[in-house]
């Protein structure tokens, strides 16, 4: 009887979590036999449900900007000396790393020195932003290219970036298209009032939370003062941010008259296994934070706005020893960035004004309006640059043949 496969992930944060889930479970559809694969991760309790076993929980280990990461150092610290000894006793015929840059990056080079295992880079980071800012202490594409083996890449601008770069490439497209797809079909029934509904996407790090929420709460309440029927779906994205986001729902309330009994907190039930993506499907409009949620957003064909802050700190160490400013980053939301202009309205920093937010916001729930016209049409060319469903099962078969070929080999 041969040995299984032997396959380490290494993911963070709530979408790398929900994308590892969906990476193991199209794996293991794939190998064949569940006794002819063995998957170790760090991720979340989805991947660990979906069949890994977990060497760490990573999926509330997320935060912005040069100073909230470092709260999360010494735990990441451990976690790498974890999969380094995982690494030289277990050692796996494949590493497997998704996303969550701050972390995998230096991974990389960690199974580069103690490993011969090949390493595939599941939706790379989008290092062509930096590159194209000629800014040489943030962009990290030498290092991606030279410890990676190969690159899995969702769309075409970082596709040609990389291959430029020298690195391998497939492009396998962007697994949130068919996760949103699953979720809209569950959610086919719940959808009937999508024009009286507004999800509110504040977070899914605590640092978010504190930092949007404010605006965000002001806009809907000056959207909820113009139309009284208005309702407003708030999504718990992770666990760990049940606690402050009760508190903050009940605070705008408090604060905001016109909110009471307006804001519905929606949590994971075994009909809601994924509160962000059911809200997608259940809104008409959306305000939201930057990140993934945008993209999950535009998939699921609902028009928003996005809202991105930092903290002053942050931006202190950005402005005065990485001379950034606003004008080095003209589009923050995914959409835009994977289309290359202003599909979705960003409001970042100290351009945040809920005034505005809330004139948008209504702009985009109204049927008629150019404004939601234009951004349902720019989703269907998005939809388009990333690809058809299925990435996790083309992902899933490039990996498992480097895993065949790796235990070979040896």
């Amino acid at each position: 009887m041969s040995s299984p496969l032997r396959i380490l992930i290494s993911a963070g944060e709530v979408s790398g979590d929900l994308y590892a889930a969906q990476l193991v479970r199209a794996l293991m559809a794939a190998a064949g036999p569940p006794d002819s694969l063995e998957i170790k991760a760090v991720a979340g309790e989805r991947t660990r449900q979906a069949g890994a076993a977990l060497l760490a929980i990573s999926s509330s280990r997320a935060a912005l900007g040069f100073v909230a990461p470092l709260r999360h150092l010494g735990p990441a610290l451990t976690t790498a000396l974890r999969i380094r000894h995982e690494l030289t006793r277990w050692r796996p015929q494949v590493c497997v790393l998704l996303d969550y840059p701050g972390f995998n990056i230096p991974l990389s080079g960690i199974i580069r020195r103690v490993s011969a295992a090949p390493i595939l880079y599941y939706l790379p980071p989008e290092e062509w932003i930096w590159a194209a800012q000629g800014n040489r202490r943030l962009n990290r594409t030498a290092r991606v290219v030279a410890n990676c083996d190969c690159l899995l890449t969702t769309h075409g601008i970082d596709t040609a970036f990389y291959t430029a770069a020298g690195a391998k490439v497939r492009r396998v497209g962007h697994p949130l298209l068919e996760l949103v797809d699953e979720e809209g079909l569950r959610q086919r029934d719940m959808a009937s009032d999508k024009a009286n509904c507004v999800a509110l996407l504040p977070a899914s790090r605590r640092q978010e939370l504190g930092l949007l929420w404010p605006a965000l709460a002001r806009a809907a309440a000056l959207m909820a003062r113009a139309r009284p029927e208005l309702k407003f779906l708030v999504p718990l994205a992770a666990a760990h941010l049940r606690p402050e986001l009760v508190w903050a729902c009940a605070s705008a309330q408090r604060r905001h008259p016109e909110l009471a009994g307006r804001l519905c907190l929606v949590e994971p039930t075994p009909e809601i296994p994924y509160p962000t993506l059911a809200v997608a499907w259940r809104a008409g409009a959306a305000l939201s934070k930057s990140g993934s949620v945008s993209l999950e957003l535009a998939l699921a064909g609902v028009p928003h706005l996005v809202a991105l802050r930092i903290d002053r700190m942050t931006e202190w160490v950005g402005r005065h020893f990485l001379k950034l400013s606003e004008q080095d980053f003209p589009h923050v939301a995914l959409p835009n960035l994977i289309l290359g202009r202003e599909l979705v309205p960003e409001f970042k920093l100290h351009a945040i004004d809920p005034v505005r937010m809330a004139a948008t916001g209504l702009a985009l729930l109204d049927p008629a309006s150019s404004a939601r016209a234009a951004q349902l049409s720019g989703f269907d060319e998005l939809r388009t640059a990333l690809g058809g469903a299925g990435a996790a099962a083309r992902s899933a078969r490039i990996i498992l043949e480097m895993a065949q070929g790796s235990a070979s080999a040896a």
